[in-house]
């Protein structure tokens, strides 16, 4: 499930493995939960760092395309490291003033950067900054970070069981359903071509979510 590097998907020689992406549930809570509150005003979708645009086009993509999200632009966060997980400076490429950002990647460890990043960005003049991953490691000191942090919002897959004390801007979305169907697709010999692309799912108000706090 969203590999940190494609690349990885090659490694396993007598067990292929398919790339899933849990933003293919993860985008159609955020369209239903966060950005109603956003009403009318302008959007920023924003990758924390070069690698990551890919990933942060495909989310601007899906909200466009299949969910009709109007307003909306994309950004990528530039980091100057002073040394091994220290971040000397940080600037912001792409316009976010006043617009909401989400700020899209496909982990979170110790939040350090992201919560350097929500930061940089309210700083630039961006309405809220909320963000969205797929795994949600939250080791060390990461929930007492994005518990004191600008963060709005904070969604994440349940790839990794979130353990107990998770702030309550913590929401956690329900993979299970992607997984399933890729079993099944696999089990009677139909393609999973299809679960590749990031698009809205039809789910009811509340179904994928399955912890919030």
């Amino acid at each position: 499930m969203d590999l940190h590097c494609g690349q990885i998907q090659g490694f396993f020689h007598t067990a292929p493995v398919d790339n899933l992406s849990a933003l293919r549930d993860m985008a159609p809570f955020i369209v239903r939960e966060i950005v109603p509150s956003y009403k009318e005003d302008p959007i920023c979708i924003v990758s924390p760092d070069a690698g990551g645009v890919a990933r942060a086009k495909m989310f601007l993509d899906c909200l466009v395309s299949n969910m009709r999200v109007a307003n909306i632009g994309l950004a990528i966060t530039v980091k100057h490291r002073s040394g091994p997980g220290e971040i000397e400076a940080m600037n912001i490429v792409g316009d976010v003033d006043g617009k909401h950002c989400i700020i899209v990647d496909d982990m979170i460890d110790t939040a350090g950067t992201l919560c350097t990043a929500a930061s940089e960005l309210l700083k630039m003049g961006a309405r809220s900054v909320s963000a969205c991953a797929t795994h949600g490691l939250f080791n060390g000191p990461a929930f007492d970070r994005i518990e004191k942090s600008v963060l709005q919002n904070v969604v994440v897959a349940d790839t990794i069981p979130l353990r107990a004390g998770a702030p309550s801007k913590i929401r956690v979305v329900s993979c299970a359903e992607l997984i399933a169907e890729a079993i099944y697709c696999i089990n009677h010999g139909q393609s999973v071509s299809g679960l590749f692309k990031v698009q809205a799912v039809a789910t009811s108000p509340g179904k994928d979510v399955i912890k919030t706090g």
